[in-house]
């Protein structure tokens, strides 16, 4: 009875502690949250006295996170949601930043934490949604540290660099000796799509990859419009649910966000950073897969999928969200309470972009590829 007593006492103790460090979280604010997560987050040394973990081998399988010969967490489907037998294209997708330390600017693969959040959040709940159409390949590579978001300065920069350094190695042995010139999805978030989004913009058209491009989700990122005129002038924004060949992007805010420090997020681009301030931005409704800023009304919702425990995945739950973009960015009604607890900032849903549309991704995933294949049959 003591010691039952004893673990209630360290209990209750326990989320009185959580209570008051959550109280004191948001009694310090914006820029006192900002200082510590910097205290927390900024790497000792500057880039320049760093010395990076070693390279991956993608010849290796422990090198990708999902591989088509890997059982992995991106192997895994909600119910109600079937996966083809016999999939017809493959996924490259990257995925975001999971390395919060400040040990360095860049993760080892082998991190134990940051390849833990990699497995069973991000190939689960985002890589996942690709699996019923595709095979899928989302290599490991030493990520950029969360403090690179923070600063975004030259170290920041080189730390990124680096890190898309891997992607694009991952990338040219995925084409050669993985696709097979089959249809390729490219996808990926946050860090990820600024990598995604690199590729298309540096990487040679090797194999004729591009041709075979059905569309590229770069979902969590701001993209300015006008990348597409200065550096993928090769493909667009998509148009509607059936367009190939082009790219997507969303960024999830709730209707009483603060838009202005979204808006002004700097972009990553090859040669450094630049603000994306006052430029028109990417904007896809995931309930219509369109540009326009027309309020669609949750009926048209296919499912968000909510975090679940283990290898267990939620039920799918349809018709939760209303999305409108605008402003270059996907404006929603506030989601149930399971879709708030990994919130950022009040009213960012930048966690969830995948999870609130998760079924509407699956969907379009087939919907998209038999357009495409339709397109190759002519």
């Amino acid at each position: 009875m003591g010691k039952r007593a004893s673990w209630k006492r360290w209990v209750v103790g326990l989320v009185l502690v959580m209570a008051i460090a959550a109280l004191l979280w948001v009694w310090i604010g914006q820029r006192g949250q900002q200082a510590l997560l910097v205290r927390f987050l900024k790497p000792a040394k500057g880039f320049a006295h760093y010395t990076p973990p070693k390279a991956p081998d993608y010849a290796k399988e422990e090198a990708w996170a999902a591989h088509s010969k890997k059982n992995s967490y991106a192997n895994l489907w909600a119910k109600g949601l079937e996966p083809s037998k016999d999939p017809q294209a493959d996924v490259f997708f990257v995925h975001p930043t999971t390395y919060l330390s400040g040990k360095g600017w860049n993760a080892p693969i082998e991190d134990k934490e940051a390849t833990r959040r990699v497995d069973k959040s991000v190939m689960k709940y985002q890589a996942s949604a690709f699996y019923g159409c595709c095979r899928v390949f989302a290599p490991r590579y030493r990520q950029a540290t969360l403090y690179f978001a923070i600063a975004r300065n030259q170290d920041a920069w080189k730390a990124m660099d680096l890190a898309f350094g891997d992607v694009k190695r991952a990338f040219r042995h995925f084409l050669q000796h993985h696709n097979q010139g089959r249809p390729i999805f490219l996808a990926g978030h946050s860090q990820g799509s600024m990598h995604a989004l690199r590729l298309l913009e540096e990487f040679p058209d090797e194999g004729g990859w591009r041709k075979r491009l059905v569309a590229a989700y770069l979902v969590g990122i701001n993209i300015p419009l006008d990348k597409f005129q200065r550096t993928i002038h090769w493909s667009r924004p998509c148009k509607n649910a059936e367009d190939t060949g082009c790219v997507m992007g969303w960024t999830t805010l709730g209707r009483k966000a603060e838009p202005r420090g979204w808006a002004d997020m700097k972009v990553y681009y090859p040669s450094g950073y630049e603000s994306s301030a006052g430029k028109p931005r990417l904007c896809s409704n995931p309930l219509t897969w369109k540009t326009e800023e027309e309020k669609i009304t949750k009926d048209q919702h296919k499912g968000a999928l909510p975090y679940g425990k283990g290898r267990e995945m939620a039920a799918i739950r349809p018709a939760l969200i209303a999305a409108q973009c605008r402003a270059g960015a996907l404006w929603i009604d506030t989601p149930p309470s399971s879709f708030q607890r990994l919130m950022l900032r009040p009213h960012d849903y930048h966690v969830y972009d995948y999870n609130l549309f998760y079924a509407d991704i699956w969907h379009n995933t087939f919907r998209r590829l038999a357009a495409f294949q339709k397109k190759r049959l002519r």
